[in-house]
């Protein structure tokens, strides 16, 4: 369960900050962040928390179905 829900963290941490919009980038910039700060707090946090979001619905999904498989098992 670990290795399905750490892929899709991996892939929009990834995939995401080259998706960001530069407008949002050039906006950091003309406020004074530096880079760093324009890769912490605008490029990388709305791939993260897609990522994390996702994985924790599907860890949800695979434990309540390993539950009612388990609970069936034992109603029998």
């Amino acid at each position: 369960m670990f290795l399905r829900v750490l892929l899709p963290i991996v892939k929009n941490t990834y995939v995401g900050p080259s998706e960001v919009d530069e407008a949002m980038v050039e906006a950091a910039r003309g406020i004074g962040l530096t880079e760093w700060e324009i890769v912490r707090y605008v490029r990388f946090p709305p791939a993260m928390f897609a990522g994390i979001n996702f994985a924790a619905i599907l860890a949800n999904s695979i434990a309540s179905n390993n539950r009612k498989q388990q609970l069936g098992e034992h109603c029998l």
